[in-house]
């Protein structure tokens, strides 16, 4: 967990002190003791804390004395307009999660000549838009963007599609094996070291909520289908 910080002998905000983050932990065990507090910071704003929520990853503000608190995203009002510094953690969040990640264990379309930008994109076989996607894998890479394929089975382990996901994973040749189950056809593959499992724990964590979903090289995340040259001009390619 994150304290608060000590500058010479003035504290960087007056109206807050480990004590009051003792006071605010305390307090939310008691008014909810089933959740679990993940991280504790000092807000932007004088007086409040930020806190993450183990369980859901969701976000919290709560006063020192830890007798009120917010749900949602905070913004910063500037002369350029709203800034929202909940969404700008979250990037970060996602930006470290992925800079984790090995390659090898994604499915990679890349572009034949210099890649221009990257896009993780969490992927269900079945899923019509993900589909719909995949067939515009030849623009993406024609644009210079270079696909890394996450999986996320929505449905979960036990499951047909799981399993198909697991099966294109240990293929030979995972992108043919990838590029025949988003046509419908069924892909047989013997048994591997898959991280189908830990790539779906990672979309669970990220608050992945349904397919396809994109995440950026700088932590932005983009819901559903987007053509092409959308995408292009959302990372800066075109």
């Amino acid at each position: 967990m994150t304290g608060c910080f000590v500058l010479g002998s003035a504290l960087l905000s007056a109206s807050t002190s480990w004590c009051d983050e003792s006071t605010v932990l305390r307090k939310l065990a008691q008014a909810a003791s089933h959740l679990t507090v993940a991280d504790i910071d000092i807000s932007p704003i004088p007086g409040i804390h930020e806190v993450e929520i183990e369980e859901d990853k969701a976000r919290l503000y709560v006063t020192a004395d830890g007798n009120h608190l917010f749900a949602g995203d905070l913004y910063a009002i500037s002369s350029n307009g709203l800034v929202n510094l909940t969404e700008a953690r979250r990037e970060a969040r996602r930006r470290q999660a992925l800079a984790q990640l090995d390659a090898t264990d994604m499915i990679v379309f890349a572009p034949a000549e210099a890649v221009a930008a990257v896009l993780y994109a969490f992927t269900d076989v079945d899923c019509h838009y993900c589909r719909q996607l995949h067939d515009d894998m030849a623009r993406l890479n024609d644009l210079g963007i270079e696909v890394r394929y996450l999986a996320y089975p929505r449905a979960g382990p036990g499951t047909p599609t799981y399993d198909m996901m697991v099966a294109v994973w240990c293929a030979e040749n995972p992108q043919a094996a990838m590029t025949a189950a988003k046509r419908g056809e069924t892909v047989v593959s013997p048994t591997c070291a898959d991280p189908v499992a830990e790539q779906f724990e990672l979309g669970r964590s990220l608050h992945i909520g349904g397919t396809p979903t994109m995440v950026t090289e700088g932590g932005e995340q983009l819901y559903g289908y987007h053509p092409p040259d959308e995408l292009a001009r959302r990372l800066g390619v075109l």
